[in-house]
């Protein structure tokens, strides 16, 4: 079971029917095969698709306790939101803690938002707040990050 949000009715019954011809279809078998998944001998539509309304607003995420945060948005080529999932994320946390010099706990991660339809491949947009104690260290690390993403050390 799986849920797929999307921002409007129009887009969700159009992907709702999408995501349908491609289970039903084999093509989420492939694209599993394709993901790693080697030990899958196939894949059924269990319980037809429903679109549900949106959940009530939920709070909004705070980035972790610190005095300064550095807000970024980094475009990733070669994802989508199907496909940067929690693992790709984790390892996008990784990554930015090693060259922003801090924790993983002082990074969150606040938006992932699929670019692919407006660049014309398949990307998506990552919004994410590095936190620091101070500001010395956030104007630093900030530069650090911004020069790390540009020379491709991301």
């Amino acid at each position: 079971s799986y849920t797929v949000s999307y921002a409007n009715m129009s887009l969700a019954s159009t992907r709702a029917s999408t995501l349908d011809a491609a289970v039903i279809g084999g093509g989420l078998n492939a694209q599993l095969t394709a993901q790693g998944l080697t030990e899958l001998t196939g894949v059924t539509q269990a319980v037809a698709s429903s679109i549900v309304a949106p959940p009530p607003p939920q709070a909004p995420v705070s980035p972790p306790e610190a005095r300064y945060s550095v807000h970024m948005t980094t475009t990733l080529y070669g994802y989508n939101n199907l496909t940067f999932g929690i693992n790709e994320q984790d390892a996008f946390v990784e990554a930015i803690a090693i060259l922003g010099e801090c924790e993983t706990t002082d990074i969150q991660v606040t938006g992932v938002v699929d670019r692919s339809a407006q660049l014309h491949a398949m990307a998506v947009n990552v919004s994410y707040t590095v936190s620091y104690a101070n500001m010395s260290l956030a104007s630093t690390r900030a530069s650090t990050l911004d020069a790390a993403v540009i020379g491709g050390g991301l």
